[in-house]
């Protein structure tokens, strides 16, 4: 695929639909706008690849640094005077740098740059470009063909239905009767089942450690964990009602897998 601009007064006066921002979203005491801007240019982000980068106008000092140092062609706008003012997002459009040694005009465009980005963050919104300026026929960023495969990226939220139809997908059942038989067949005995195991049957089997665990992409651990009750008796010696707590052991069993852990009780 050969090179091509995307023009982003194609923005067309296009109104960003706005979304809620936590006012303390940090991780291990740093902004995670900062976190993700720092992984994505890490891992994924190619040099000479556009960044469109949405966050609030008050934490672009928050990542002033990283963004001057990795990148260039550096132009913020903000959201519309219909979606500003709730949330005060804006937008950064780059080019990721290609890595190397800087030229002395390079450092001194990294250290304007930065110090233009935090002092953005203190201003109002008048002292940025609104998403709908027409400046579409003299701003306009080129995407290079890509030089490794585009990654697929995918929520780490795991939700009941992906774990069940992944089971489904990688033949899960069969593997499990699989693996009885081959246990049996290294124990010396063939013992086939008079009726097809039950779901309770295969929880149990997996919970006590029989079945081994690597099953296709999924790792299945039987765990046992003590869970506490509290319920009202009567006290036979003093006849009065009185809470009891008991302890009793429970098994589940738990999936790792590429999505997340994931427990089946």
């Amino acid at each position: 695929m050969g090179n091509y601009h995307v023009r982003f007064g194609a923005r067309e006066k296009v109104e960003i639909a706005s979304k809620p921002y936590l006012l303390l979203l940090q991780m291990n005491g740093e902004r995670m706008e900062n976190t993700f801007l720092r992984d994505l240019t890490g891992d994924y982000l190619q040099p000479g690849g556009v960044l469109i980068f949405n966050l609030p106008q008050y934490v672009l000092k928050d990542c002033a640094k990283i963004l001057a140092s990795r990148f260039v062609n550096i132009k913020v706008y903000r959201f519309t005077d219909a979606n500003y003012d709730t949330y005060k997002q804006v937008i950064v459009y780059a080019n990721r740098r290609r890595k190397g040694l800087r030229s002395e005009k390079e450092r001194r465009y990294q250290q304007n740059i930065e110090k233009e980005l935090v002092n953005f963050s203190y201003l109002g919104k008048h002292a940025i470009p609104s998403l709908d300026v027409a400046d579409w026929k003299t701003c306009s960023y080129e995407i290079p063909s890509n030089e490794k495969p585009v990654a697929l990226f995918q929520s780490m939220k795991v939700e009941e239905d992906d774990i069940l139809i992944s089971l489904q997908t990688c033949d899960f059942y069969k593997k499990i009767e699989d693996k009885i038989k081959d246990l049996n067949i290294t124990l010396g005995k063939q013992i086939n089942p008079a009726m097809p195991l039950k779901i309770t049957h295969v929880a149990t089997a997996i919970a006590s450690g029989t079945l081994p665990e690597e099953m296709g992409d999924h790792l299945l651990v039987g765990v046992s964990k003590r869970v506490q009750e509290q319920k009202m008796q009567i006290n036979p010696k003093s006849g009065k009602e009185e809470e009891v707590t008991t302890f009793k052991s429970k098994s589940i069993v738990r999936i790792f897998s590429e999505k997340g852990i994931f427990n089946l009780k």
